[in-house]
């Protein structure tokens, strides 16, 4: 008896030294087909992870109803059995730890920790500020519209979401709902703030295919409304003072009377949603760009954007101006007791340049023919119990007005408009089918 009372005091001490911090996670994992028309590029099959994370959190009590707040999250790859990771489902691109040339990997190819969100804070009635690797408006309050379990395969809206980004060395504010409202404002210091002096590159895990130097912050911000199962957010990033410099050196200021060819690069999201959990699932929305092209743009070197172009890309004469965009998107499903299928769709205006916000709004800007693109999606998802899902969708996109393979290497390219490959990828075809698990706890 004595040694049960024992045993039960130490688990009511260990419970209560422990009620603030929580383990929770996601792993994920299927097998997928992709397949390339109309191109040299063979297909494959493979065994993928699909978004898998684990993280630690918690919290202490400061004065009254303020807490002090962290969180430790780290993204995990199962399939391949290693703690890093270049880009999760749900269509969130986190920055490459080693630039482009790694394929996603550490340099040192050594696990890492806290690459997924990681923080410090506090939260209160006033609202929550935080500190550390923080996720943008879009990744953090958005997503209802892609909400489809993938990984590089276009079997989920990942050029839809290539907005939806991890920002390092941030600080952020969110407010408090009132009445169904709520706002929240970012800076992210990836920079060394000094201008004339390259900052972050893409060669460490700031970069994020960043072109030429780089020596401001990252802000982003956003607005919502929500009431009952309905929901109206608009988010922004604005990426400030990128380009390249006309004169100078990598690391060093430049010289007197030099000028650094910069411009700030945005993209705005628009999206209204609309989920019964027992029925009806609705999405739509909008999505503007300044400077952050499709993923895979000719001659890009496959990072997911390009926010300002240099006479290396000389696109049909673009060779000063940012690449602007419009995408529509809409989305739709229905809860059927366990089982949820699932529709998407995403058009993608032609490219444009050399025009104001009015003009890309309007598509009166001058458009790079054949460089849009559209996206279908479809998932059935099978909840086989509370927090595990088997799945199995197929996604399709053309590119072009005529939905084929266009590239714009030019003379660079020997089989431009007809072959695309690894060297010389621009837009290329693609079709993904997956089935696989997903677990929450």
């Amino acid at each position: 008896m004595r040694k049960q009372l024992i045993a039960l005091v130490l688990a009511s001490s260990s419970t209560a030294l422990f009620a603030d911090v929580n383990l929770y996670g996601r792993v994920a994992a299927g097998v997928e087909n992709d397949q390339f028309q109309n191109t040299t590029i063979p297909g494959a099959g493979s065994v993928q992870d699909f978004g898998s994370y684990f993280g630690i959190r918690g919290s202490d009590q400061v004065y009254g109803e303020t807490s002090a707040i962290w969180q430790v999250e780290q993204y995990l790859d199962i399939a391949a059995g290693q703690a890093y990771y270049n880009t999760t489902g749900g269509g969130t691109m986190v920055p490459n730890p080693a630039g482009g040339g790694n394929n996603g990997h550490v340099t040192s190819e050594v696990n890492t920790l806290a690459s997924s969100e990681s923080y410090l804070g506090l939260n209160g009635a006033w609202g929550r500020f935080r500190l550390g690797n923080l996720s943008n408006y879009m990744r953090s309050s958005m997503g209802a519209i892609d909400t489809f379990n993938y990984n590089n395969g276009v079997n989920g809206l990942g050029l839809w979401s290539r907005s939806s980004r991890l920002l390092p060395t941030s600080v952020r504010y969110d407010s408090s709902n009132w009445g169904g409202f709520s706002f929240a404002g970012e800076y992210s210091f990836q920079s060394n703030g000094t201008i004339g002096v390259s900052g972050v590159g893409g060669s460490n895990n700031f970069g994020g295919g960043l072109n030429g130097n780089y020596s401001a912050g990252v802000t982003s911000a956003g607005v919502a409304w929500a009431h009952n199962n309905y929901s109206v957010k608009l988010g922004t990033m604005i990426t400030t003072q990128v380009g390249a410099y006309s004169t100078g050196t990598s690391g060093i200021a430049e010289p007197a009377g030099s000028q650094a060819a910069y411009q700030n690069a945005y993209i705005n999201r628009l999206e209204v949603g609309y989920e019964d959990p027992d029925g009806m699932i609705l999405g739509a929305g909008l999505q503007i760009s300044n400077g952050q092209g499709w993923y895979s743009w000719a001659n890009s070197g496959g990072s997911f954007n390009n926010y300002i172009t240099n006479p290396g890309y000389n696109v049909q004469g673009l060779n000063s101006s940012q690449y602007q965009t419009q995408e529509l998107s809409a989305s739709f499903g229905w809860h059927l007791g366990p089982w949820t299928p699932k529709l998407g769709y995403v058009y993608g205006n032609n490219m444009m340049y050399g025009g104001d916000m009015w003009s890309i709004t309007t598509g009166s800007a001058s458009q790079i023919a054949d460089s849009g693109y559209q996206q279908f999606v479809a998932e059935l998802d099978w909840n086989i119990t509370p927090k595990t899902i088997v799945f199995i969708n197929a996604g399709q996109v053309w590119y072009g007005s005529t939905l084929q393979n266009v590239s714009y290497c030019g003379t660079s390219c020997s089989t431009a408009g007809t072959t695309v490959n690894g060297n010389n990828q621009a837009f290329a075809n693609q079709s993904s089918s997956a089935i696989g698990f997903t677990h929450t706890f």
